[in-house]
Parts: structure tokens; sequence; C-alpha cells
């Protein structure tokens, strides 16, 4: 059809000769290529069962590549992941002091508002507590910052020497 549409544009416009030979002769090689069962791929004509091989030969490498991209971005995510609760637990372990002396100050701020029956205060430091966790357990992705908390706590009494054994 298109062989045709450009035989008719020819006789309309015979001047175009010398270029829609050259287009015409490669129409009727390629329309005769493919009627035989060839295909063009990659720039070449080869055969149904040519392309059917590479094709599943790239499909193939392409399943490959995909896997191995997975399971790199799946180390990287886990190394990643690693390295940040490596940094919080360092943080959390350089601060422990400071930590536990507010912890201790909270808790006696507690203890006082409890005592004077003064809600607002108490009800202010709870909160504050939750915040402060709350804080920990967002920077953290969950509750693993309590670990480093506990094994503070379990440092303290080398904090004071008349403890020591």
């Amino acid at each position: 059809m298109i062989v045709q549409l450009l035989r008719g544009t020819l006789q309309r416009y015979p001047n175009a000769e010398g270029f829609l030979k050259g287009v015409i002769g490669s129409m009727r090689d390629a329309v005769s290529k493919f009627s035989s069962g060839n295909v063009f791929f990659s720039g070449n004509w080869i055969t149904r069962q040519e392309h059917e091989k590479l094709v599943g030969q790239r499909n193939e490498m392409l399943k490959k590549y995909k896997l191995e991209r997975e399971e790199l971005e799946r180390k990287l995510l886990i190394d990643s992941e690693c390295n940040r609760q490596s940094k919080m637990a360092a943080i959390i372990e350089q601060w422990s002091i400071w930590i536990q002396v507010a912890g201790l100050a909270w808790l006696l701020l507690l203890v006082l508002a409890l005592l004077s029956k003064s809600w607002a205060w108490a009800s202010f430091l709870v909160v504050s507590l939750a915040a402060v966790a709350g804080w920990f357990t967002y920077a953290y992705s969950g509750f693993g910052w309590t670990e480093h908390v506990l094994r503070g706590l379990q440092s303290l009494p080398t904090l004071f020497s008349y403890w020591k054994e």
C-alpha cells in the first residue's frame, strides 16, 4: 500500500523520482523480507527463530539483573538501617549520663508535684515523658533505644564511688 502511494506520488511529481526510487526500492525490499518471515531487529534482518532466541536471552539477562539489583538494594537498605541504628545508639550512650540525670530530676519533680497535689505539674511531667519516649521511638524506629537506657541504668552504680564493691 505504501509502495503504491509512493508510485502515485512519483507519477504526480516526476522530479522526485531520484529520491523516491531509492525509498521505493528499500520499502519493496523490507516488505519482501517481512513477508518471507524475517524480523528487523537491532538494525538487521533475522529469522523469527533467531529473534525469539535473542529476545529470550535478553529477558533472562534482564531477570538476572533485576534479581541482582533487588539483592543489592536489600543489602544497602539493611546497611543503612544498621548504620542509622548504630549512630542512634552512639548518641544515646554518649548522652546516657545526662539522660539519667534528667530522668532523676524528672522523677524528683514528679514526686514533688504529686506530694503537693499539683495535678497540672504532674500532668505536664507525664506528658513530657511520653513526648521524650515518643521522640526516641520515632528516631530509633522502634523500642530498641530502651536496651541502651537499661544498659546505662546498670552502669549507674559505677558513677558513685561509695557504691563500688
